[in-house]
Formats: C-alpha cells, structure tokens, sequence
C-alpha cells in the first residue's frame, strides 16, 4: 500500500468513527479535515465530493465488517457451526467496530427516502449479507445440522430481524451489551431446527 492510499485509510477511518456518532449527512470534508488535522484542499483531493466521501466510508465500512465478522469464519466447516460463529462476530461488530453505533443501520435509517448511489450501495450491501446469511442455512440444512422441514431464507430473515431488533432494543436501553435477548431468540430458532 502506498503512502496515499494510507493517508485515504486514516482519513476514512476517522470518518468512519464519526459517522458512527452523528450520520453519514453530518459529516463533512470541514469537519473531517478538522478531525484529521490535514488541509480542506487536501482532503477534497481524495474524494472531490460529499457523496464519494460518503460511498468510501460505506466501501470501507464493507471491508472492515469482512475482516470482522465474515473472514475470521472461513475456516470452519461445519455450517451451523459457522452461523453461530457470524452470530458472535455481527455482535461483536456492533459493539467494538466503531464509536457510535452500527454505520449499517444509521444509514438505512438516513437515507431511507434518498434515492441515489447511496441508498443502492446499503441496499446492495445489506441483501449481499442476507442472501450470505441464507446460504450458510441452506448448506446447513444440506448437511443435515438443520431439519428439512427449515426454510434457510426465513431463518435468515429471522436472524437478521433479530439483529435490527435488538440494536434497536439496545438502544432505547432495553438490551444490554451482551445481548441476551439476542442470544435468547437467536438460540431458540436454532433449536427449534437443530438436529439432535
């Protein structure tokens, strides 16, 4: 990696940490030159605009959750095994990958009535993730760790609403950092399917 792209990945993860706190639309080449100490000019000439300041973060954001959640699960065989895994790391990712809260969901929420690059890029991202999710069932069933009679779809829509859930929960200060009620639900649906 050369110098500037070092200098982008410094710049991207401040604004990573800042936009955890106050929205992908509150932060800006000002504020985050500010942050960064480096020039306006400086930083406008990495991303020339807003929106591309806004896209890298998210690309970047997609990395780090890859390095977090997905690759550490790579080398485990067993798919239900793996899904647990994912479990911890989603969790764990929501809680120790940045400063404020889920990018993710913080930005599905802002630009939920914004049609543009950035709303197809969350929304590419986020049935990438699903439709990974889903899989990871589906090979499960396939093995026989999981019933037949599971649908891997709906077992990753139901993970995935548990999830939204319980950030969600989190945050009105019903759920506490361990996210039992998380674990709960996720452990039940898991054993409603298991097989023994």
């Amino acid at each position: 990696m050369n110098k500037g792209d070092l200098t982008r990945q410094v710049i991207l993860d401040h604004a990573l940490n800042l936009a955890s706190t106050g929205g992908l639309n509150s932060l800006t080449i000002g504020t985050l030159a500010t942050q960064t100490g480096m020039s306006k000019s400086g930083l406008f000439a990495h991303f020339k605009s807003k929106e591309n300041l806004q896209l890298a973060i998210l690309e970047r954001t997609t990395e780090r959750f890859q390095e977090m959640v997905v690759i550490p699960t790579r080398s485990i065989e067993s798919p239900l095994a793996k899904i647990r895994q994912l479990a911890r790391n989603w969790l764990k990712w929501d809680q120790q990958a940045f400063d404020g809260s889920c990018i993710f969901v913080g930005a599905i929420a802002e630009f939920d009535d914004q049609p543009g690059k950035i709303q197809d890029f969350l929304r590419g991202q986020q049935n990438r993730w699903v439709s990974y999710l889903a899989h990871q069932f589906e090979k499960a069933i396939e093995r026989g760790e999981l019933k037949p009679s599971a649908n891997h779809e709906q077992l990753a829509f139901k993970t995935y609403s548990f999830y939204l859930g319980s950030h969600m929960y989190h945050w009105l200060g019903g759920e506490s950092n361990s996210r039992l009620y998380f674990w709960q639900a996720f452990t039940d649906l898991l054993e409603q399917y298991e097989v023994r």
